[in-house]
């Protein structure tokens, strides 16, 4: 018996001191865990990651060619990279990459990350015991951080009582997993919109124009389509076509706090509010457009971390207990990616230009095959603009809408 519990001793052994290498390799930004939809490899103990993974926490302008040729510029700092050459130039000297870039299995480029990361100015170290690589790039803009500059910007657009937003956004959603050749694979949505908000008393008004194509026979009043909506006093309404406006409410969930809760925190709030949701912003390079010149924040949200306040936010909704909604987005990645343009003259964020995807994975209910699921791929881009502030609004006259239960009768079960 000792001879057969031995060597199981000796293979236990040896599999717990090789646990932390054969973790998943972690990030760590400025302090910040950073999960990503994308995990990084290590090859021949050199990180990669993938290429636009730099650009989004780092804050570098990467420009590339034929699907081959990279260039990463940061400040004054220039990185050129070839796809299956170790041979690289910084600032025009040639320096060697300890691995080659290459194409994944998804087409996506991965870059060696302590190589790049310290080309453009940045700190790597690595903490063996969680397998992480802990980044640090610091830099401040009118002796601000990239946080405290959001902070700032948020409390300077909260000294007006209104301003408007517009924007346009492009949508597209692949499904797999559905039991029906009819079914659409992808649906294309575009979307211009505009928004107004008003501090005092609160209303957010918002009208989309929208055009929708991949749902098969689908009527021509819904391939173009416009719709409004309006929170006031704690409600939201909906102009539905053919019916006017809709007024719904939602027992337990004060929405005029949560937005003013949102909205007037303190810079010390406003800071522990990102941490929490787990907002990671970094500077990009300064631009000028249209006669402005702009600093640049690039913010990108760690997946755990934004779920995790999605999931505290739930009982909140006083959703029925059949919406397993917990278990749906447990099952959901969430990357986004926005870029700020705060104006130099006033701090204003006046530009914003966004970049987001969310990846789910639900059962498929009365479906012959056991287990199946549905997996949805969202991806969202689009710009929105912020002006008009404090020229005020003329908001729609809701005073007739009719209440969500005379549209759609709720069904009551007797005891």
């Amino acid at each position: 018996m000792k001879r057969k519990i031995l060597p199981l001793l000796v293979v236990l052994f040896v599999v717990l001191l090789a646990m932390p290498v054969l973790a998943s390799p972690q990030l760590q930004i400025n302090e910040n865990n950073l999960s990503l939809t994308t995990a990084p490899v290590i090859k021949d103990g050199t990180m990669l990651v993938q290429l636009d993974t730099i650009g989004k926490v780092i804050g570098a302008d990467i420009d590339v060619k034929y699907n081959r040729y990279i260039k990463i510029s940061k400040n004054e700092s220039l990185l050129e990279l070839i796809v299956g050459e170790n041979v690289a130039h910084l600032n025009g000297n040639t320096v060697s990459a300890p691995q080659v870039p290459y194409i994944n299995e998804n087409g996506k480029i991965m870059v060696p990350l302590r190589f790049v990361w310290e080309s453009l100015g940045g700190e790597v170290q690595w903490i063996s015991a969680t397998s992480t690589a802990s980044l640090v790039y610091e830099e401040t803009r009118a002796g601000l951080t990239a946080n405290e500059l959001m902070v700032k910007s948020s409390n300077e657009a909260q000294k007006f009582d209104n301003y408007t937003a517009s924007g346009d956004m492009k949508m597209s959603l692949a499904m797999e997993g559905i039991d029906d050749p009819s079914a659409p694979d992808k649906i294309d949505m575009d979307v211009d919109f505009t928004s107004y908000y008003q501090k005092e008393p609160l209303a957010v008004y918002t009208n989309q124009n929208m055009k929708m194509q991949g749902l098969p026979e689908m009527p021509a009043e819904l391939q173009s389509m416009n719709v409004e909506s309006l929170i006031k006093d704690n409600a939201i309404y909906t102009n539905m076509p053919g019916t006017g406006w809709v007024k719904m409410e939602i027992p337990g969930m004060d929405i005029e706090n949560l937005i003013k809760q949102t909205t007037s925190l303190d810079p010390a709030g406003l800071l522990q509010l990102m941490k929490d949701t787990g907002i990671i912003a970094c500077y990009g390079n300064d631009i000028s457009r249209d006669g402005k010149d702009y600093w640049v924040i690039n913010v990108t949200m760690d997946n755990a971390k934004y779920m995790e306040q999605i999931n505290k936010m739930l009982p909140m909704a006083n959703l029925p207990e059949s919406a397993d909604m917990k278990s749906l987005f447990d099952n959901s990645l969430f990357d986004m990616y926005y870029r700020m343009y705060v104006d130099k003259d006033n701090y204003l964020n006046t530009l914003t230009d966004l970049d987001c995807s969310l990846n789910m994975s639900v059962p498929v209910p009365d479906q012959a095959s056991p287990g199946q699921k549905l997996s949805m791929d969202m991806q969202m881009s689009g710009s929105l603009k912020i002006d008009n502030f404090n020229a005020g609004m003329e908001l729609p006259d809701v005073s007739s809408a009719k209440d969500l239960s005379e549209i759609v009768p709720v069904e009551t079960t007797d005891n």
